[in-house]
């Protein structure tokens, strides 16, 4: 264990307090102590512990300055929830992580931790692909821990932030879609199940977003057959989302298209939309009764 035989202790407002621990040689050395030092007063306290890390000389070198910068790092732990341990420093959290998980043996039960800090420390960097590797190591080596289930749903938030737009390449989307699901299908009764349930549907929104997206491209270029397949695959697999009713509204206005003029088709998609959205404005103005009954379908070759 680290040693922290000559630390001194110094309160902080009401319920807090600051540690200067000099015998902590190297940066991974500080990460083990607040990780073991978080996890014993959790035990202890039965609250949620937030700890703030600072280290010197590279945040400073006087009592004073290190406090005040570890306080900052607290108060940010405090403020994004996630960070239980913060560094004043966010290159030197994944660094510290980063050497702790190669230090640790496999069996020592602040190896989760390590893993599930440096996952957190790289989300703050940016580096989304990197974290989502970190909590996905925790969750397939560690399936037991108690951490196992919200490393399988931050792995899913991590490559979920990676598919910014809809019009980018999916696969980060694809992948944020498998870790929500294997959470969902390992871990049912997990408080984060509801999480990815809730995050599942955000994706579906985007993948029915993207082929509508793709499909008014087509019909901007006049390629009608195209975008029917796509404006159908958004209806027939995102069925429950958002853009289901305004892929049918265009579908709709594809059918009359002069070109093509399926008005039996568009009458029978109008049909579907009256039944589902009977109140809705668009749905109103683009499946007008006149509109369906006046023009003679033209039958599809």
């Amino acid at each position: 264990s680290v040693s922290a035989s000559r630390a001194v202790t110094l309160p902080v407002g009401d319920d807090g307090m600051a540690l200067l621990v000099p015998d902590l040689a190297r940066v991974q050395d500080a990460a083990r102590f607040a990780t073991a030092l978080r996890a014993a007063l959790s035990r202890r306290t039965g609250h949620q512990v937030h700890i703030g890390v600072a280290a010197s000389p590279t945040d400073g070198v006087d009592p004073d300055t290190l406090v005040k910068h570890a306080l900052a790092a607290s108060r940010r732990a405090l403020r994004d929830g996630q960070g239980e341990i913060v560094f004043h420093s966010d290159a030197m959290a994944r660094w510290a992580f980063e050497r702790l998980t190669l230090d640790l043996p496999t069996r020592d039960t602040l190896l989760p931790r390590a893993h599930w800090y440096l996952g957190l420390a790289r989300l703050e960097r940016g580096e989304r692909l990197l974290a989502a590797q970190s909590f996905i190591r925790l969750s397939e080596t560690l399936p037991d821990d108690s951490l196992a289930d919200n490393a399988l749903f931050m792995s899913g938030k991590a490559y979920e932030q990676l598919w910014e737009k809809p019009s980018l390449d999916p696969q980060y989307g694809v992948l944020a879609q498998t870790q929500f699901r294997l959470l969902q299908g390992v871990y049912p009764d997990s408080p984060m199940a509801d999480s990815a349930r809730k995050a599942l549907q955000h994706l579906d929104e985007m993948f029915a977003k993207k082929d509508l997206e793709t499909a008014r491209h087509y019909v901007r270029r006049k390629a009608y057959d195209s975008a029917i397949i796509f404006l159908k695959d958004v209806v027939k697999n995102w069925p429950e989302t958002n853009q289901a009713k305004r892929a049918m509204i265009t579908l709709v206005e594809v059918y009359r298209v002069p070109a093509l003029n399926y008005q039996s088709d568009a009458k029978e998609v109008c049909d579907a939309l009256r039944a589902s959205y009977p109140t809705d404005p668009g749905v109103l103005r683009t499946c007008k009764v006149a509109a369906d009954s006046t023009a003679t379908a033209k039958p599809k070759p």
